[in-house]
C-alpha cells in the first residue's frame, strides 16, 4: 500500500539535477585537519569550494533565505567536508544533543553521495551544530531511505554568533565503491542544508527538476581520489554481555532467577572497495531499547517493526526487493552468523545464513495472521541478486531458506523495474514458494486440500504488478497482486494470502512560494479485495485532501467508504467464506502536525469508523485518537509523551476501551553520553457480559525503563540499564512486579 509521495519525510530527501561537466574534488595529502567545527587550518582556503543556495522544497528553485558555503577536499584515504552555516537570528537555531540519527527536527547540513555513480544507491552524511552525526541510504530501487545503516566516520561542530561550522571526515574504507586501477573516481554528489524555521526548507547547491522521477540520477558529477589509499582491512567488534532477570507469573507466585552472561565477536572483511565479508559468533542481538507502545486489541494481521541490529542492517538495502522477502527480525536469537555483499558495475550479489537457536513462525492468512514458535533450531539465509541493464532498466532474483528440524520454508523470486520515461516506472514481481509444516501447524495453518496437496508440503505463487506514474504536480499508483492460498515468505514479513488485490490511487498538488501555504493536495483511492476463488473479502474507496503551511503544520482529511465480510468460522488462519456477513467499514480521520517553536513538536490524530468486532463477528464502532507531544527543556534535554485512546462500541453499550501512554526523557550532557528514562503504561477495560467466553474485565501493566548510553561511534559502545513490568488484573486488584532486569553490554571496534 503506497502512502502519500510528497509527505514530508519524503519530499525531504529529493535528490537534484545534475551538472553537465565533471567538478574535480581539491587533493591534499599533506594536510593539519584537525576536527573541532573551526575551520582555522590554513588548507581550507585551498579546497573545493561551493555555494549551497537553491531551495528544493518547499519551492521549486528558489533563491535560499540563509548563505551556506561547503568546502571539499580530500587526502587519498578520506575525504574532508565543511560548512559554513549563516543564522540570521541565533535564537532561532535548532539544535541538540543526542544520539546519533536523532537531528531530524534540527538545523543540520549534510553531503549525498553515489560513490558508484549509477543511480541505484547514495549515501548521505548529515551532521547538526553540535556535531551530532546521521547516516543513511537512499535506495533508488525502492525508493526508500534507511538510517538503519551506520558508518564509521568523524565530525564536530561549533555555534558562533551570525553562524555554525560543521567538519566530517568520511573514510574510504566505510564506503563501497567502484575502484578502476589509475583512474580517478567517478561520483554523484549533492550538498544540503535543512533549515526548520516556520518552513522547512531543503536547501542544495544545485537545482531539482520536479518532472523527473529519478531523483539519483539528478546528482552533479565529481572526480576525487585519483591517487587513492585502499586497504583491504578487517573489523573486529568484540562484545561482553551480562544479565540479571526474576520473573513470576503474577504477584503471588514466588520469583523464579535467571542470569546470562555472553561473550561474543563480530568481524568485517572489506576484501575489495566493493566487497565484504561478515561474520558473527556467539552474538548477543538484544534489543536495547523498547519499541514504541502500541495499541493491538481486535487487530488481525501482526504488527511490523523496524530492525535495528548492526549486523542486519549493514548493506540491508542489497537485499531489498519491491516485496520485503527478507525481515532479518524473524532471526531472533543466532548462534552464529555470515553475510557477504559485493556490487560490480551492473552487478549487485547479497546472501546471508544464520543459525537461530528460536523458529517463530508467522502464519498468513485471507482475513488474519498469527505467530508460532517451535521449540527448535533453525537455519535460515537469503540470497539476492540484481542485474542493471542500464539506469531505467534492472532485473533482479532472491532465493530464501528457513529450515529446521520439522519445518521448511523455501523461496524463490523474479523481479524487474523498468522506467519507461522520467515520469513512469514498471515493477515486476513473482515469487514461488514450497512449505513443509509440523502436523499440528498444518491443521491450524492449512487444513484444506486448497494449499495442502499431498499432505505433508504446499506450495504456492505470488504476482505482483505496478505502475508508478510521479509528475510535479500528479501522482497515480496502479496495483494487481494475486497470493495463492499455499504462498509463505516465512523470511519475510507476508501475513496474508488467498487473495486477488486491484488498487488504484493518486492526487494532484499545487505548490505557493508564500509563507501562509506551501502545498495542498486532492486525492482519492479505491481498492477491491477478493478470494482467489473470487469470493468477496472486501473493498475501500477513500477520498482525501491536505494542506502543509506555517509553523510547519500539515493537514490531512480523508473520508473513507468501506466493507469487508468478517472471520466467521474460523479454523485457524484460514476462514469458511460461504456464510461470512458483509460488514461496513465506514469512517473518516484528521491529522494535524505542527512545530510553532524550537522547543515544541506535535501531532494530533482522530479517527471514526464502522468497525467490525473479530471474537465474535459483530458490527460495531471504533474510535482512535492519539497525541503525541516532543517538547525541549534545552539543547541536552528532550521530553516526549504519546497518548492514545481506543473505545469501540457495539450499539450503545462499550464493548472495551483500550490506552497507551508511553513517555519518554531523555538528557544528553555531551553527544557520546545518554541517559534515557521511559513508562510504557497500557491499559484494557472490557465489558465481561459483552462475551461468550471468560475475559479479564481490567487489565493493566507498566514497563518501566532506565538506560546509560556511552557511544564513541556505531561500533563501540557502553550500555547498561534497568527494566521493569509491573501488571494489575481484575483477578488480583493488586500492582506489582511480574519481571524484573538489569543489563550491562560493551562492544569494542577496531581494525588490523
Amino acid at each position: 500500500m503506497k502512502t502519500l509521495a510528497l509527505s514530508l519525510s519524503v519530499a525531504l530527501s529529493l535528490s537534484s539535477p545534475s551538472h553537465a561537466e565533471t567538478l574535480t574534488i581539491h587533493s591534499e595529502k599533506n594536510h593539519n585537519i584537525e576536527l573541532d567545527g573551526k575551520l582555522s587550518e590554513d588548507v581550507w582556503e585551498k579546497s573545493t569550494i561551493i555555494k549551497v543556495n537553491n531551495v528544493t522544497y518547499p519551492y521549486d528553485n528558489a533563491v535560499a533565505p540563509v548563505d551556506t558555503t561547503a568546502y571539499l577536499l580530500e587526502d587519498g584515504e578520506k575525504i574532508y567536508v565543511a560548512f559554513k552555516a549563516k543564522i540570521k537570528n541565533i535564537t532561532e537555531l535548532r539544535a541538540s544533543k543526542r544520539n546519533r540519527d536523532e537531528i531530524e527536527n534540527d538545523d543540520y547540513v549534510a553531503i549525498k553521495i553515489d560513490t558508484f555513480s549509477d543511480a541505484r544507491k547514495a549515501f548521505m552524511f548529515a551532521v547538526n551544530p553540535y556535531g551530532v552525526q546521521k547516516d543513511l541510504v537512499d535506495n533508488e530501487h525502492n525508493n526508500t531511505a534507511s538510517i538503519n545503516w551506520d558508518a564509521v566516520w568523524e565530525s564536530a561542530g561549533s555555534i558562533e554568533e551570525d553562524q555554525y561550522v560543521v567538519e566530517m571526515a568520511i573514510p574510504l574504507s566505510s564506503l563501497q565503491y567502484n575502484d578502476e586501477d589509475g583512474q580517478p573516481l567517478k561520483w554523484g554528489l549533492e550538498l544540503l542544508r535543512f533549515y526548520p524555521r516556520n518552513l522547512i526548507y531543503r536547501i542544495s547547491h544545485m537545482p531539482f527538476d520536479r518532472e523527473r522521477a529519478c531523483r539519483l540520477c539528478q546528482m552533479e558529477s565529481i572526480s576525487l581520489f585519483e591517487n587513492r589509499e585502499h586497504v583491504n582491512s578487517i573489523d573486529f567488534t568484540p562484545e561482553v554481555t551480562a544479565g540479571w532477570e526474576r520473573k513470576r507469573g503474577d504477584i503471588a507466585s514466588p520469583w523464579e532467577h535467571d542470569s546470562s552472561n555472553n561473550i561474543g565477536i563480530t568481524a568485517r572483511w572489506k576484501t575489495s572497495p566493493s566487497s565484504q565479508f561478515l561474520g558473527t559468533i556467539n552474538p548477543d542481538f538484544s534489543q536495547v531499547e523498547a519499541d514504541a507502545g502500541v495499541l493491538n486489541v481486535n487487530e488481525p494481521f501482526a504488527l511490523y517493526f523496524q530492525e535495528r541490529r548492526l549486523f542486519f542492517t549493514e548493506a540491508a538495502e542489497l537485499f531489498e526487493s519491491h516485496d520485503e522477502l527478507v525481515y532479518t527480525r524473524n532471526i531472533s536469537s543466532p548462534t552464529w552468523g555470515a553475510k557477504y555483499t559485493t556490487q560490480s558495475g551492473e552487478h549487485n550479489l547479497a546472501a546471508i545464513i544464520a543459525r537461530d537457536s528460536e523458529t517463530s513462525i508467522l502464519i498468513p492468512g485471507m482475513l488474519r495472521s498469527s505467530l508460532h514458535s517451535l521449540d527448535e533450531e533453525s537455519t535460515q539465509g537469503a540470497v539476492r541478486y540484481r542485474y542493471s541493464l542500464n539506469q531505467n532498466a534492472s532485473v533482479g532474483a532472491t532465493g530464501t531458506l528457513r529450515k529446521a528440524d520439522v519445518y521448511e520454508n523455501t523461496l524463490l523470486s523474479f523481479d524487474g523495474k523498468y522506467r519507461a520515461s522520467d515520469t513512469t516506472t514498471f515493477y515486476y514481481q513473482d515469487s514461488l514458494s514450497r512449505t513443509q509444516y509440523p502436523e499440528d501447524l498444518l491443521n491450524y495453518s492449512c487444513p484444506d486440500a486448497e494449499c495442502n496437496n499431498n499432505n505433508d508440503a504446499f506450495s504456492g505463487r505470488r504476482t505482483l504488478f505496478e505502475i508508478e506514474e510521479e509528475q510535479e504536480n500528479l501522482y497515480v499508483f496502479l496495483s494487481y497482486i494475486k497470493t495463492d492460498l499455499g504462498y509463505r515468505a516465512d523470511l519475510g514479513f507476508q501475513n496474508e494470502v488467498g487473495t486477488v488485490k486491484k488498487e488504484v490511487y493518486g492526487y494532484y498538488d499545487w505548490f505557493s512560494e508564500t509563507d501562509w501555504w506551501t502545498n495542498v493536495y486532492l486525492g482519492g483511492s479505491s481498492e477491491y479485495k477478493d478470494s482467489i476463488e473470487g469470493d468477496f473479502l472486501g473493498n475501500k474507496r477513500t477520498a482525501f485532501a491536505g494542506f502543509s503551511g506555517p509553523w510547519q503544520s500539515t493537514l490531512h482529511l480523508e473520508k473513507i467508504y468501506a466493507e469487508r465480510i468478517g472471520i466467521n468460522e474460523q479454523v485457524g488462519v484460514v476462514s469458511s467464506l460461504g456464510e461470512n456477513t458483509k460488514f461496513s467499514n465506514d469512517g473518516w480521520s484528521i491529522t494535524l502536525s505542527a512545530s510553532p517553536t524550537s522547543w515544541l513538536k506535535g501531532n494530533v490524530y482522530y479517527s471514526k469508523m464502522d468497525a467490525i468486532d473479530f471474537s465474535e463477528d459483530r458490527q460495531g464502532m471504533e474510535t482512535l485518537s492519539s497525541l503525541s507531544l516532543q517538547v525541549r527543556g534545552s539543547d541536552d534535554i528532550e521530553v516526549s509523551l504519546d497518548l492514545s485512546y481506543n473505545p469501540f462500541k457495539i450499539g450503545r453499550d462499550t464493548l472495551y476501551e483500550a490506552s497507551v501512554a508511553d513517555l519518554r526523557f531523555v538528557y544528553n550532557p555531551t553527544n557520546k553520553h545518554q541517559l534515557k528514562a521511559s513508562v510504557i503504561y497500557y491499559k484494557l477495560k472490557q465489558n465481561k457480559d459483552m462475551y461468550d467466553y471468560a475475559v479479564l474485565e481490567n487489565y493493566k501493566d507498566w514497563q518501566l525503563q532506565l538506560i546509560y548510553t556511552y557511544e564513541v561511534n556505531s561500533l563501540t559502545k557502553v550500555y547498561a540499564g534497568v527494566a521493569s513490568i509491573d501488571y494489575e488484573t481484575s483477578l488480583t486488584n493488586k500492582v506489582g512486579p511480574i519481571t524484573q532486569s538489569a543489563f550491562f553490554k560493551f562492544s569494542y571496534g577496531f581494525s588490523i
